[in-house]
């Protein structure tokens, strides 16, 4: 897995004054009975991409007093919508099609516990509980912990609990997107708190020891006990787990050791990777497609075989390959496999960019609006930043740490967002260079003007002293004497001829933060960012990759 460089290290100082309200806000309900676990049929099971009431891939499904909303780490114990965040993976229970309301969802994570190693300031992965977890451009950040506002990896350190939020991705050998060769979670969201109050991983058993009550989960060695004061709770009883089997364990108490860690397991279930769907019914399934057959047009995702031969899937199938996050809409059959009718791949941001909006106008209309609570009946639309024009789809993930403004989604965001607003956009560009948006991001607006920029270094000029990045023709960016220069080596001394001499075009990753400014010639507008600092991260390319 190519490391993944992230963003803005002095982004935390403009976050910190924001107290992440965006884990407040939006309709709730609470609800005092459980639901039984994963036996509860559902009918989506994915990301959480915003708020309107609640959009799990791309699909709005109206929330109110009726939603049943729980805690799938915690044995389905009653939860409000208040505690569900931009990224965090959800099964959702529905009635209706054309206007869906949601009348169950529950809140899943991949792994609870602390970072057994930590991501540092580049990013790439962590370790959590033994297991291996994958950044990528699509990872969010957010909560707290000992040393204040998380807002990328960063903030990071070993020792942290965290929430995890992702899939699980089965890799059969060692591969560049599997350094490992064993399984990872992709992660979707990283959530710091200081409240450590379960430990928690899921997994397929990869060894049973050869001690009774001794198995592993990737790098977890887990132990459970029937004696004692505090017995391992076993579903099924007994506790007799095989290799192969999808496990969910659970502790109370940390992990001991290191490297591998071993934890004492409270809690042993015997489960599946997805939520129970019922035959015939019409399903939203997102995951990481693993066993792809090109030949018979299948692929496995979170343990579901999905057949995908149908001949409008063709041209989407064509462009599959095993590591890809995908959703699926399709139809449950009396195997449970699913028959496939969509399939839309996820595609990874190549760059993101800060600065101030310019303006956000929504499909059909020819003007941008103010701040607003009020929602659009359209549906994406464009919005403007340092003279870079994104399209928005349904797909684009939104997440307000200003404000906390929910709803906030593809229907609103031309309503919720005012020009002058401080934004993060990360995006890719398409066909003819023409930018789609898959996250924007509202954060404080600083006192001072402030710009940013990160992705591959596409073009360098040492003696121009200019840079271009990701392709961006119309962003300038300019650095100076002034400019504060971080690459390997410099040891906090760098100088601008060693910046330079570390870039390598269309390899490196850089980071140019400092202050926005627009010039116009003729009927061309260019906005340049004055570097402040400037950082390159030698022959890293994560940002380049179709999947980060």
């Amino acid at each position: 897995m190519k490391a993944v460089r992230w963003m803005f290290p002095a982004l935390g100082a403009l976050c910190a004054a924001a107290a992440l309200v965006a884990c407040g806000g939006g309709s709730s309900s609470t609800s005092g009975a459980t639901t039984g676990g994963s036996a509860q049929a559902v009918t989506a099971s994915g990301v959480v991409t915003a708020f309107g009431s609640v959009i799990v891939n791309g699909v709005e499904y109206a929330t109110g007093a009726g939603t049943v909303v729980v805690d799938g780490d915690n044995d389905d114990a009653a939860s409000t919508m208040s505690a569900v965040q931009a990224g965090m993976t959800v099964d959702v229970a529905s009635s209706g099609t054309t206007a869906p309301t949601a009348t169950f969802l529950r809140i899943r994570s991949a792994v609870r516990g602390e970072v057994d190693v930590a991501p540092g300031t580049t990013g790439g992965s962590m370790t959590v509980l033994g297991q291996n977890v994958v950044l990528t451009s699509g990872t969010s950040f957010a909560g707290a912990n000992a040393a204040g506002t998380v807002t990328g990896p960063s903030n990071i350190a070993a020792g942290d609990y965290v929430k995890v939020y992702g899939y699980l991705e089965q890799c059969a050998t060692t591969s560049a997107a599997c350094p490992s060769g064993g399984d990872q979670i992709v992660a979707t969201l990283v959530l710091a708190s200081t409240n450590r109050d379960i430990y928690r991983a899921e997994g397929y058993v990869t060894g049973v020891g050869t001690s009774a009550g001794s198995f592993s989960v990737n790098g977890l060695t887990v132990t459970t006990t029937s004696t004692g004061t505090s017995p391992t709770r076993c579903v099924p009883s007994g506790c007799a787990v095989a290799s192969g089997n999808f496990v969910e364990v659970r502790a109370t108490t940390a992990p001991t050791g290191t490297g591998t860690p071993t934890l004492a397991a409270s809690l042993v279930r015997v489960t599946t990777q997805s939520p129970a769907f019922a035959t015939g019914a019409t399903v939203r399934l997102g995951g990481v497609v693993s066993q792809f057959d090109a030949t018979a047009a299948t692929f496995v995702l979170r343990g579901i075989l999905v057949q995908a031969s149908a001949s409008s899937l063709a041209s989407t199938v064509a462009t599959l390959a095993d590591n890809q996050i995908v959703d699926v809409t399709g139809t449950v059959n009396a195997d449970g496999s699913i028959t496939a009718t969509s399939i839309t791949t996820e595609q990874f941001a190549t760059f993101v960019l800060m600065g101030s909006l310019g303006s956000a106008t929504a499909a059909g209309s020819s003007a941008s609006s103010s701040s607003s609570g009020t929602t659009s009946t359209a549906t994406g639309g464009t919005l403007v930043v340092l003279g870079q024009t994104f399209t928005v789809t349904g797909q684009t993930r939104f997440v307000d740490w200003a404000k906390g403004a929910r709803p906030f989604n593809a229907s609103n965001f031309a309503l919720v967002l005012g020009a002058g607003d401080q934004v993060l956009v990360s995006g890719y560009p398409g066909t003819g260079g023409a930018l789609t948006a898959t996250r924007v991001e509202r954060i404080p607006t600083p006192t001072q003007p402030v710009a940013g920029i990160q992705g591959i270094v596409s073009s360098d000029s040492a003696s121009g002293q200019t840079l271009t990045i990701a392709s961006l023709s119309t962003l300038g960016i300019a650095v100076n004497s002034s400019t504060n220069y971080f690459y390997p080596g410099a040891h906090g001394a760098g100088t601008e001829s060693g910046f330079f001499a570390a870039i390598v075009a269309n390899g490196s990753v850089a980071t140019v933060i400092g202050t926005p400014s627009t010039a116009t010639s003729g009927s061309t507008t260019t906005s340049t960012i004055t570097a402040a600092d400037a950082a390159v991260f030698g022959d890293q390319d994560g940002w380049a990759g179709g999947r980060h």
